[in-house]
Formats: structure tokens, sequence, C-alpha cells
């Protein structure tokens, strides 16, 4: 009797890796049925499961980071001030006081910088 040893020549079996990291995190996320029929369509129209529309969607959007407490309060006391600057400036127009013209012109530069500041912050981020 004769015996041959054959090499161990395993082929892969089954479907080859995408090549992406393998996706071992989950979140769940709840919709109402509005949200749940437009997630949905969305998904069909861009050829997507949902799964992979909501991780597309997710990744690809940029949210804004919410503003501190303090920076809210700064926000509302620099309208109040811009409300103030405008009261002075008719009164003085009405009253042709130019008194405080430099002052004024001072307070209303910082106030733009400062109203500029907040609009970089509101429109792109920090």
């Amino acid at each position: 009797m004769e015996f041959t040893i054959m090499e161990d020549n395993k082929r892969n079996v089954g479907r080859p890796p995408k090549g992406a990291e393998k996706r071992s995190h989950k979140v769940t996320v709840a919709f109402n049925d509005y949200e749940y029929e437009m997630m949905l369509v969305l998904a069909e129209r861009a050829g997507l499961r949902p799964a992979d529309w909501c991780r597309k969607t997710a990744l690809k959007t940029r949210l804004r980071e919410a503003l501190t407490a303090e920076e809210r309060q700064l926000l509302k006391d620099l309208y109040k001030l811009g409300t103030n600057v405008n009261r002075l400036l008719r009164l003085m127009y009405a009253r042709s006081d130019w008194r405080y013209d430099s002052e004024i012109e001072q307070m209303l530069k910082d106030h733009k910088q400062i109203k500029d500041y907040f609009m970089e912050i509101l429109s792109h981020g920090r």
C-alpha cells in the first residue's frame, strides 16, 4: 500500500473581504412614521440600503457645536447693547448733540467686532 501526503491547498470560501474594517459598533435610532418613510425613500433614491444611507448621511453632515451658556448670555447682552446704541444714536440725531460722537463711534466698532465674531461661530463653528 502506498500513501501520499497531499499539501493543504484550501481555497478561501465565501465572500471576499470588503477592504474596510469590520463594523462592530451599533447605534439604535428611532424614527416616527413620517421620518421612517422619508428615510426609506431617500435611501432608495440614493440606491443604498437604509443602514448604509443613515451611516453615510451621519458621517457627511456637519453639525455646529452648541453655544455654551456663557456664549448664549453674551449674545443676548450683545443684542441688548445694540438696541441701546441705536436708541442713543436716534436721540443724538434728533437733538443734534454730537458731544459723544467719538465714544459712540468706538462703541459701534467694538459692537461690530463682537457681532462678527459670533456670526463666524454661528455660521462655521469654532
